[in-house]
């Protein structure tokens, strides 16, 4: 069984001000935690305007850092994630104005990257970005939650501002070789996203230096806020389990209804086998190899029936597990899905 391998890079000054007001933390931890929780990687930035940013980002950081691995196993990803977060968020509120009477007391940015098994769930509040480097190309996962209004910037959500928090969630499959990096606005504010990829790219086998970099190049450019990055690269993955193999399928559109002749994920249709009201059998063709298969697809009239799509994914997640003369195995993909 194949483990999980990453190799990290973090680096965080208080560039050209006083004081750095950033935090960010990342954790692998043993086993079996490490297939019950995953690992976590988080980037705070508080506040300039709070009372004290930098206490708001450190405790974001450390609370979910600790916070996540001792929820439940039974929990999901989501689930335990989320119930920090609310109460982080109502800890953050509740003591600014107790303690600074304020409600921008204890106020932070939070970012936050769970990956368990082969996804990547990602938790957002703020401005502060997560990228995925893949295949050459960099993009943003996240989106800022912030306002331009008479000529500044200002923030639209963030932990401890309000006692209700809106934040965002989104799963990421992820493939061996992609590199996530997660900064604060001192740095990707001042520089262009080909600049940020061709870092990341030149300085890959060495993510320390390509984080130092990111921020050097940020100071150069004119930043005038503290810089933080913090990156890490996926080498290899554990095997999949059942939350993330299901993430990743129910993302995909269900196929139409098939004719011989057709082609569906490299498979060409000979002939229909069967029909029912929820699902088609149909004899397939491998056009990579000319070995036929029996191809089982779901009826779109089901697209919407979630308890449908479950029952229908269950069948290929245990078919894969049994090995017996009696069953026909099930085959395990060996190139992308366009369908489920």
């Amino acid at each position: 069984m194949s483990k999980l391998e990453i190799s990290v890079g973090q680096f965080s000054d208080a560039g050209a001000k006083p004081a750095n007001e950033d935090s960010i933390g990342l954790h692998v931890p043993d086993e079996p935690m490490l297939t019950n929780k995953g690992m976590v990687a988080v980037i705070a930035d508080g506040m300039s305007a709070a009372a004290d940013g930098a206490k708001a980002s450190q405790v974001c950081v450390h609370n979910f850092l600790t916070d996540y691995f001792s929820t439940p196993d039974s929990w999901s990803v989501k689930t335990s994630a989320l119930k920090i977060l609310s109460a982080l968020n109502r800890w953050l509120y509740g003591q600014g104005h107790s303690v600074y009477g304020s409600s921008t007391g204890l106020v932070s940015t939070l970012s936050a990257l769970v990956l368990k098994s082969s996804s990547a769930h990602i938790f957002h509040v703020g401005d502060t970005r997560i990228f995925l480097l893949r295949d050459g190309d960099l993009q943003t996962i996240t989106r800022d939650h912030r306002t331009h209004t008479g000529g500044r910037d200002f923030l639209t959500r963030a932990m401890g501002i309000e006692l209700a928090l809106e934040g965002d969630h989104q799963v990421v499959a992820v493939q061996p070789g992609d590199t996530f990096l997660m900064t604060t606005d001192g740095v990707h504010e001042w520089i262009p996203d080909r600049d940020i990829k061709k870092i990341l790219i030149d300085l890959a086998d060495d993510l320390i230096g390509a984080c130092r970099s990111l921020a050097q190049t940020a100071r150069r450019n004119g930043s005038n806020d503290n810089l933080t990055a913090q990156a890490f690269t996926v080498h290899a993955l554990p095997m999949q389990d059942e939350e993330s193999y299901f993430n990743e399928l129910t993302a995909l559109p269900f196929p139409p209804l098939l004719e011989a002749g057709q082609i569906l994920d490299g498979y060409r249709v000979i002939r229909e086998i069967h029909a029912a009201k929820r699902t088609q059998v149909y004899l397939v063709v491998d056009e990579s190899n000319g070995e036929q298969r029996i191809m089982k697809t779901p009826s779109p009239s089901f697209s919407d029936d979630p308890l449908f799509i479950d029952l229908f994914l269950h069948e290929e997640w245990i078919g894969r597990r049994l090995n017996s003369p009696h069953i026909m195995k099930v085959i395990e993909p060996d190139r992308p899905r366009q369908c489920l």
